[in-house]
């Protein structure tokens, strides 16, 4: 399969603006790799336009659902 492919809002509770994950560049057995973001005026963006840190913990946390 190829996890590149994947749908993740197939595999995701999540849905914009909440869902951080755009894609699942690769899986190994012993980890993953995915690309997230939040665009400049996401959920997670503060007024300065920097990342808020709840947004950290938010992307961890969905680049493990997306791998697992």
């Amino acid at each position: 399969m190829d996890v590149t492919q994947i749908d993740l809002t197939r595999i995701m509770p999540h849905r914009r603006p909440m869902l951080l994950v755009e894609k699942i560049e690769s899986i190994s057995p012993t980890g993953g790799r995915v690309r997230a973001a939040n665009p400049e005026d996401g959920l997670f963006a503060g007024k300065d336009g920097f990342l808020l840190p709840p947004a950290l913990i938010e992307m961890v946390a969905q680049a493990y659902a997306a791998c697992d």
